[in-house]
């Protein structure tokens, strides 16, 4: 087979040494072979790997149809690896080629669609400055991007404010829904797409749905699909965070539990310039002081734990709920969850421990039967040991702020009045 983009005999230097065989490498460009019987067209972002590096490189790519040997020039593709500097290459690599492939009545109109990858852009024209031999076609391949969008007056490393520009590529926050004559559509929150017309009062967007369509919508509902690439997991958060908020038997502190398993792309998103992304950056902002109401910190990550968790309750001893040391009333210890359950697994006798996730406030329990249980507020949780464990050694982190044992009369007594007062 040959292909048909660029001179094998091109390359330069030892291609023994830059493209060794067995090398991963991914397709910058869309390639295309002609061979004795068909004409064969590998995609744009399509993995391979290099086969023959003698008179030209030969790169075994991996079709939907099977594997094909085909010769490539080096300024065509780089290594898989480079991706990881180079963060989010693919999806950058696609979306040059779809704006290549659209129409649109100005260059600068394209270019805005392939902003949405401007993070990608950003790191592909950096990647090799430090190593000139490491990922330079894609880095040139990207300047080469940089360059032409730059004479149009657009910067595709660059994340323009909002979501305001004809053609920007955008992506919905939240689920959209839209009744048509044929029935209702629902556009899922997480879904991109580009801004077809932009007035003082609405904006229109053509979503890249299976089937699409054009849609008004509100602008606070959607965001700059730059934002969305600037943080690994803010596709699936959104995503989720819709599923979850959606869901009616869900209770609230549920909701907010749930939102914590994508802590990482939360936090990372409401670090993001709150000119580039302020859409995304209010919702993150208000989904987090809901939850802080409930003593629940979901760009945070859960604390991780064997205990058997319930939500919203607290262990009373009126009820018959028993304290480790057998004192009547209850002792408070102001630790991290990480020493008050260490505190619980320490001790054999010990059957549970609730917790002020909010006020960092711990109790350990010697029992806590079902019975002895009140629902409270949603920042306290009990937790119960799944089976009898003996601590090692305590962790390393705060095990002097445990108030413990060796607490003051006076200390013993403020703890016991706030208990008496409100966890009866």
């Amino acid at each position: 087979a040959s292909a048909s983009t660029g001179d094998p005999s091109s390359l330069a230097g030892d291609r023994s040494v830059a493209w060794p065989v067995g090398l991963e490498v991914m397709a910058l460009t869309e390639l295309k072979y002609t061979t004795s019987l068909s004409h064969v067209v590998v995609p744009e972002a399509t993995i391979g790997r290099i086969v023959d590096n003698q008179t030209e490189l030969v790169v075994a790519w991996q079709l939907g149809s099977g594997e094909m040997n085909g010769p490539v020039p080096a300024e065509s593709i780089d290594a898989t690896a480079c991706a990881e500097m180079c963060h989010g290459l693919a999806g950058y690599v696609k979306a040059v080629a779809k704006a290549a492939r659209g129409v649109f009545s100005t260059y600068a109109q394209r270019c805005l669609q392939i902003q949405a990858e401007a993070a990608a852009a950003a790191g592909c024209v950096a990647v090799n400055l430090t190593d000139p031999q490491y990922c330079s076609s894609a880095a040139a391949w990207s300047r080469k991007q940089r360059l032409q969008c730059g004479e149009a007056g657009i910067d595709i490393t660059h994340a323009d404010s909002g979501a305001h520009h004809l053609f920007q590529g955008v992506v919905a926050l939240e689920d959209i829904g839209y009744s048509f004559d044929a029935g209702l559509v629902t556009v899922p929150a997480g879904t991109r797409g580009h801004i077809e017309e932009r007035t003082s009062d609405r904006i229109v967007v053509q979503w890249d749905v299976q089937q699409p369509f054009r849609g008004q919508v509100a602008v606070g509902r959607i965001e700059n699909a730059t934002c969305m690439s600037a943080c690994a997991g803010l596709d699936q958060y959104f995503a989720s965070a819709s599923e979850v908020l959606g869901n009616a038997s869900l209770l609230p502190s549920e909701r907010c539990h749930a939102l914590q398993g994508h802590a990482g792309a939360a936090s990372c998103g409401a670090a993001l310039d709150g000119t580039t992304c302020p859409n995304l950056r209010a919702i993150l902002a208000g989904r987090a002081a809901d939850c802080a109401t409930l003593g629940i910190d979901v760009q945070e990550p859960p604390f991780p734990t064997e205990f058997a968790s319930t939500s919203c309750a607290y262990c009373s001893y009126v009820l018959g709920a028993i304290d480790l040391t057998g004192s009547p009333l209850p002792k408070f210890f102001h630790v991290s969850q990480a020493t008050c359950e260490f505190k619980c697994n320490s001790s054999s006798a010990c059957a549970a421990y609730d917790y002020d996730l909010q006020g960092e406030r711990c109790r350990v329990w010697k029992t806590c039967p079902v019975q002895s249980r009140r629902e409270s507020t949603c920042n306290w949780r009990i937790f119960d040991k799944p089976r009898p464990t003996m601590a090692t050694s305590p962790p390393t982190v705060d095990s002097s702020g445990a108030a413990g044992d060796n607490a003051t009369n006076e200390t013993r007594a403020n703890e016991t009045q706030v208990g008496s007062a409100h966890f009866q």
